[in-house]
């Protein structure tokens, strides 16, 4: 009597595991393993699938950390919500192949997970085009900076917006938890959303300058408020998220929650600024962006939340924090002519580069310190 489906299907993923080799496509053959349906939400980490024929693989969910893919064929493979090395998936054969399908993909063709299987702090892609997210859990936290912190050093010194009056920082509550993108949107990502456009021949967008420093993995800058928005649209649009699901820019709130990641200190690594943590006007670039993920990540697994390029909010300019929104909603002002940006920038001096620090801008600028973060809810 042959044991039944679920119990066949345990062990044979137990003996893909159990295995010494590191060639998953073989594993896969040997054990029986159907790669349409059985790989979804595995620990496939670390596996070497390059030259593998993943064509019909399904990946859903799964975890390919470490993988390898060099020279692999993955056209009509499957990767929506499964975490990997982007850098590795690109040197699959076919990748731009690849990526020209997942383009043109209906979003009706796409199957999303349930977002509660999510983990805190989990990383993962919606899809292949999208930027990769951490989960960030709901908490709450003390927002801005505390009395007398204005009186500091120029390298510490807090500004008053900060300052909730005669009561420094702020009790806040994130009252849901997020997605917040694991880095600042590259001129890779970026430049694929302006392809899309052409590709669906909608209005086309002015292509940002990188100054002649690369793009790539650097951050995307020179983009305004209403060119970051533009691109959450249309992400929303090719995965078909929509409403209170989709992607869009973070609340003010959201940012700093996140860019503190549970430390109450002036920088997520402390209170003293450190060169080696940020890249700002005393850092290694000299006068530049550097590729994303450089530095090392905040105790939340994000990158660049301090320094490299100032990130766009939603909210319209509060004056300080205690206007804004006691559960992290975005804030909106009478005055709309001013929006928020936060982090920092390569050209800022230390006192700028502080997880309170806030500064404004119209949402029609263009600037070379200025990029943008994606988030999501879940």
């Amino acid at each position: 009597m042959s044991e039944p489906g679920h119990e066949q299907l345990a062990r044979r993923i137990q003996a893909v595991l159990g295995s010494t080799s590191d060639r998953l496509d073989h594993l896969v053959t040997a054990s029986g393993i159907d790669p349409a349906t059985d790989l979804r939400y595995g620990d496939w980490r670390n596996f070497d699938l390059s030259e593998a024929d993943l064509r019909g693989y399904d990946f859903m969910g799964a975890d390919l950390t470490g993988a390898r893919f060099r020279n692999a064929r993955i056209l009509g493979a499957n990767f929506d919500r499964a975490t990997y090395d982007l850098a590795a998936l690109c040197e699959a054969a076919d990748f731009a192949a690849f990526m020209r399908e997942e383009m043109r993909r209906p979003p009706e063709g796409r199957r999303r997970p349930p977002d509660r299987r999510l983990r805190d702090f989990e990383r993962f892609r919606d899809a292949p085009l999208c930027p990769e997210l951490v989960v960030i859990p709901a908490g709450e936290f003390l927002m801005g900076s505390a009395v007398g912190e204005d009186g500091l050093k120029e390298d510490d010194r807090a500004w008053e917006d900060e300052i909730v009056k005669g009561q420094g920082k702020r009790q806040m509550r994130i009252a849901h938890r997020f997605a917040l993108g694991r880095f600042p949107v590259t001129f890779d990502e970026y430049d694929a959303f302006l392809a899309g456009l052409r590709e669906n021949r909608k209005q086309p967008r002015r292509k940002p300058s990188d100054k002649g420093w690369g793009r790539g993995i650097r951050p995307v800058i020179d983009v305004s408020w209403h060119a970051a928005q533009a691109f959450c649209v249309w992400l929303n649009e090719r995965i078909g998220l929509s409403g209170d699901r989709g992607y869009r820019l973070p609340s003010e709130t959201e940012w700093e929650y996140a860019c503190r990641a549970g430390t109450q200190t002036r920088r997520w690594w402390g209170d003293a600024w450190d060169s080696a943590k940020a890249n700002g006007a005393r850092s290694f670039e000299g006068g530049r962006t550097s590729p994303v993920g450089h530095y090392a990540a905040n105790p939340w697994g994000l990158h660049d939340m301090i320094g490299n390029v100032y990130e766009w909010c939603a909210d319209d300019w509060a004056d300080s924090v205690a206007q804004l929104p006691a559960d992290a909603r975005v804030y909106r002002g009478t005055d709309r002519s001013l929006r928020v940006l936060r982090g920092g920038s390569w050209g800022s001096l230390p006192e700028y580069l502080r997880s309170a620090c806030r500064f404004r801008y119209q949402p029609v600028n263009r600037d070379i310190v200025v990029g943008f973060r994606v988030a999501r809810t879940l």
